[in-house]
């Protein structure tokens, strides 16, 4: 009933509708020029850190495999046991470790 009672409604209607698109879409735009590089970048990170974890894991391996093999023993860190023991007996927890009993879901946790 209100369409008939007011002359020009429906211009008015899509006047309004055509400013809340215009302002949705510069919204939008505004959007895309501050949060997607932000966004981008926080997703290269999720996908390169474990890339760059493995691979520093893996040239960390070969340089101990190679300074072994070449006997530089004064580069080497000599270590009783696994390499994930605690220089400390007593030691409850070190600061980027876990305390003693509970597992890292990271093969590389103490390098973090």
């Amino acid at each position: 009933d209100a369409d008939k009672k007011i002359p020009g409604f429906y211009l008015v209607k899509f006047a309004v509708s055509t400013t809340a698109c215009y302002l949705a879409i510069q919204l939008l735009i505004t959007f895309a020029e501050v949060l997607l590089p932000f966004i981008f970048a926080v997703l290269c990170m999720i996908i390169l850190e474990p890339l760059k974890r493995f691979i520093m894991r893996v040239i960390q391996r070969l340089t101990v495999r190679l300074f072994e093999k070449l006997k530089f023993k004064a580069c080497l860190e000599l270590s009783d046991g696994s390499p994930r023991q605690s220089s400390a007996i007593g030691e409850s927890a070190v600061y980027g470790r876990l305390p003693r009993g509970e597992t890292s879901l990271d093969d590389d946790a103490e390098y973090s």
